[in-house]
């Protein structure tokens, strides 16, 4: 494993450790020699890069591939919603270190704004790869309890793309999709895998979308 933090270029890790601060990346994403101009996600990752919310390996690298961690996507929403993280520990998941600040903190406050359940009574599963109808279910959940009445529900006679796949996500998904959460998804229709991992890039673009309705 290496020590990356890929939720924030700021000095505390997905691990735990410290690292050096990283120069900022450039308010463009072709500073990411990854992400080139015509990237199909290269404006959320310069918006979200230039605010700090999600930063790269290094200034030259961003992974718009990857997978991402849920431990990763709780510091990422945390911070694309200006929140301040809790104490950590006011950590409700066991299976959360209680020696590392980060992600606790993170992870108390998705859980206590009601953005996450976990993944099971008393467990949030903090390395697991996301999946995208859990951040498209999460990134609802934060819009509607942190802003009330902002994301309108599916209009009558609205179809969603992915149907009524999950009793649990598909509402979101529908929610997401009549509301623009989901513009610019790389694929987005009825063939889109809803249970396949989220990448970088996905999460940046759909974090993106929700900041500009908060806007």
């Amino acid at each position: 494993a290496n020590a990356m933090d890929l939720g924030d270029p700021g000095p505390d890790n997905q691990y735990g450790y410290g690292l050096l601060r990283l120069p900022a990346p450039p308010a463009s994403a072709d500073g990411f020699v990854d992400v080139p101009p015509g990237h199909p996600y290269a404006s959320a990752i310069a918006e979200l890069s230039a605010r700090n919310i999600i930063g790269g390996y290094d200034k030259n690298h961003f992974g718009p591939e990857d997978a991402v961690m849920r431990q990763q996507f709780a510091k990422m929403i945390v911070r694309s919603l200006g929140l301040e993280p809790l104490p950590a520990e006011q950590c409700p998941f066991k299976d959360v270190d209680s020696g590392w600040p980060y992600p606790r903190g993170y992870i108390a406050t998705v859980a206590q704004r009601g953005i996450t359940t976990g993944t099971a009574p008393g467990s949030f599963a903090p390395w697991d790869n996301i999946g995208r109808a859990q951040v498209v279910t999460m990134v609802v959940r934060a819009l509607d309890n942190l802003r009330p009445g902002l994301l309108a529900a599916a209009p009558l006679g609205f179809t969603a793309s992915l149907g009524d796949f999950s009793p649990t996500h598909a509402p979101a998904m529908a929610k997401a999709e009549s509301n623009g959460l989901l513009a610019g998804l790389i694929g987005f229709g009825p063939s889109w895998d809803p249970w396949k991992n989220a990448t970088r890039g996905e999460v940046a673009q759909m974090l993106w979308n929700a900041l500009r309705l908060l806007r």
